[in-house]
């Protein structure tokens, strides 16, 4: 795109009004699937862990199936097109999920929840593909960050309205579809005022094994050790934020024993934590990437996961720890993402970053899988499950730090 548009511009904050909506039906309906398991099976072996594991699969799973596909439409078709007709397929899914609720059938609500993650799926790599052909280089680090923040604004008042929505609707589930329509048909609206993009002229075929074509992109991203770590380290992000997610919905109600609002808190304050750090990361780049941001947030990670094994006797000092814990992952992301759709070739960035996505799904899905197995089947303490995976932390940052010691340590925005 030859004509770059500023951050205050209304296109950007279309895009950022359309990710916001999108991502809080995403979660809030997420969230209320996930509840009504735990209260309906609480009194089961297992309490409900089984639904919340398959809940988070069913948003991720599409992600596998449908990467390549999305990636392939990225770059050949217009991506503020992409976009809108995304938008138009929400509204159809959130009236499925009307039905859904009406019937009472987890079974189906989970279906609808795998309709969700299809059309999310479609929709990534559209909506980070666009900011590099939005902004130019100096402003994509605080593009990214605003993306975030607004990102995970969207999914604090999505974790916070789950809850609260069974309570203003008396439980009477189908009615809380209700907001979800509305939701859709608003972010809908919003995507027609994005900036249009032209397609980026990309002459590759359609390949309809999605498997080979995932294997011939990520081999195209193997030929850059720094795009290589950075995928991977995007695909171990989301590999935690899944796991935690879900192991926050036990440790709530296990280990703490607080209700949903309290659990919705919780959740809630991780969300403004990566807001806050992805706003202050895009801050700190200064028209850069800045990868010692990476280290900073991979060290809070492991800090802060361990810390959670003695705080949750003090409700207060375990919101603080979730928030600082958000604000590391918030470090962690931003130059990583802000890498890949910076320097992927124009005619290639839909596949790319649609690879990316497969790698870090593949992760979230393979989370809900150890969070089974330790939760449900070796019955592994919440608590402890947090220090597992903070002590593995650090052994990320000594594994990156090996590989590439210099292209991490860079602090120069201190």
């Amino acid at each position: 795109m030859s004509n770059h548009i500023s951050l205050k511009s209304n296109g950007f904050k279309a895009l950022l009004v359309t990710q916001f909506l999108g991502a809080f039906n995403d979660n809030a309906f997420k969230l209320v699937i996930s509840l009504l398991a735990v209260n309906f099976f609480a009194d089961q072996p297992g309490g409900g862990t089984q639904y919340v594991a398959l809940a988070g699969a069913m948003l991720v799973i599409p992600f596998l199936l449908f990467s390549s596909y999305a990636g392939f439409f990225a770059d050949r078709y217009s991506k503020t097109t992409i976009i809108f007709w995304i938008k138009v397929c929400e509204i159809i899914v959130m009236s499925l999920g009307f039905a859904a609720f009406l019937s009472g059938s987890i079974e189906l609500m989970l279906g609808v929840l795998f309709l969700m993650g299809s059309q999310s799926a479609f929709f990534s790599p559209a909506k980070y593909g666009i900011l590099p052909e939005m902004f130019s280089e100096k402003d994509l680090s605080n593009a990214n960050g605003l993306l975030q923040l607004w990102s995970f604004l969207s999914i604090i008042l999505g974790t916070l309205t789950g809850g609260q929505l069974l309570l203003w609707f008396d439980y009477k589930v189908h009615l809380t579809s209700i907001v979800f329509i509305g939701v859709a048909i608003l972010g809908c609206f919003s995507s027609r005022f994005i900036p249009y993009v032209p397609p980026s002229a990309s002459k590759k075929s359609f390949e309809v094994n999605f498997l080979k074509d995932i294997y011939l992109n990520f081999t195209e991203i193997k030929q850059s050790r720094a795009m290589s770590l950075c995928v991977i380290g995007n695909a171990y992000f989301w590999f935690l934020c899944a796991l935690y997610q879900m192991n926050i919905l036990i440790y709530a109600k296990a280990v703490m024993q607080i209700g949903d609002t309290g659990t919705s808190v919780l959740l809630a304050a991780i969300g403004f934590g990566v807001a806050l750090g992805s706003v202050l990361a895009g801050r700190f780049s200064e028209e850069k990437i800045e990868f010692g941001l990476v280290l900073i947030g991979a060290i809070g990670l492991g800090i802060f996961s361990m810390l959670l094994s003695i705080t949750h006797g003090s409700f207060p000092a375990t919101v603080l720890t979730f928030f600082l814990f958000g604000t590391s992952c918030g470090f962690f992301i931003i130059p990583l993402a802000t890498y890949i759709q910076q320097f992927s070739p124009a005619d290639s960035k839909g596949r790319i970053l649609a690879t990316s996505n497969f790698i870090s799904f593949s992760s979230m899905t393979m989370a809900s899988v150890v969070f089974w197995f330790l939760a449900t089947y070796l019955r592994v303490d919440p608590a402890l499950i947090f220090v597992i995976f903070g002590v593995l932390s650090f052994f990320v940052i000594i594994y990156i730090c090996k590989l590439l010691p210099d292209f991490w340590f860079d602090l120069s925005f201190f």
